[in-house]
């Protein structure tokens, strides 16, 4: 028996199944031809074909590794190279060749001789796809493990001379480095940072802070804290945008740790 799909020809010979492709969908799966022995049958679904969508012819096919998926939609088909779409007017056609292979398919099916579903082109596809992602990722943590911090992305110098450092995955002042998880940055007066000191801070920040808290207020402050560290830069009026700013890149940074 035989039904001609959307492209292809699928016969039944009595021993076998022949998936034949015309030249274009032989392009899309990357073979023009599909051979299965009954005897390596599943299951086999006909799928529905209508007006305004094609039907799927779907084998299901044992093989050394288990058997392969039932495929439901059209648009999905070339993931199999056990599946022929067919259009309404041959809808009699595949469901009577699907009925013929359920009445004459094994109960225990033996593994296909020859699997051709790592050999289609979407499989193909997906592969060099996977390595490609693979060695992107192998490049970045080479990158990252020859260098830790990762590129520069900004700093800022306080008028006290306080230079703080942001880069992709750290931060640094002096020759205090902390990675940027859990990091975060203001910019505050002195009355509001006064406000805010507990004595962890203050032993963290040191006699900075004992210094400023002598203050009488309206300075500016960056500040940068993370666990175990806290610093300080003492923010000109000139440069209180620039700092807010700099405090922005530390916290989107931050939120990509």
């Amino acid at each position: 028996m035989q039904a001609k799909g959307y492209g292809s020809t699928v016969t039944l010979d009595g021993e076998n199944i022949i998936i034949e492709r015309n030249r274009i969908v032989a392009s899309q799966y990357g073979f023009d031809r599909t051979v299965v022995p009954l005897s390596s049958v599943v299951d086999v679904a006909e799928g529905k074909a209508s007006l305004l969508t094609n039907g799927l012819f779907c084998l299901s096919v044992r093989t050394a590794h288990g058997d392969t998926e039932l495929i439901g939609s059209a648009a999905q088909s070339r993931k199999s190279p056990y599946c022929a779409i067919y259009t309404r007017s041959h809808s009699d056609e595949f469901k009577e060749l699907a009925a013929r292979i359920r009445a004459a398919k094994p109960s225990q099916a033996v593994p296909i001789a020859i699997d051709q579903t790592d050999e289609t082109l979407y499989t193909r596809q997906m592969r060099s796809i996977e390595r490609g992602e693979e060695a992107q990722r192998e490049l970045e943590a080479a990158m990252r493990a020859a260098n830790p911090s990762g590129r520069k992305i900004d700093s800022f110098k306080g008028s006290d001379g306080t230079r703080i450092d942001l880069f992709e995955h750290e931060i640094r002042c002096g020759r205090e480095t902390h990675p940027l998880e859990g990091v975060t940055a203001s910019v505050l007066d002195g009355s509001a940072l006064e406000s805010r000191v507990t004595l962890t801070r203050l032993l963290l920040v040191g006699v900075f802070a004992l210094a400023f808290k002598k203050r009488k207020g309206g300075e500016k402050y960056l500040t940068v804290e993370g666990p175990g560290f806290a610093w300080m830069a003492e923010v000109d009026r000139k440069h209180v945008g620039d700092a807010m700013r700099f405090a922005i890149k530390i916290q989107n940074q931050a939120r990509k740790a």
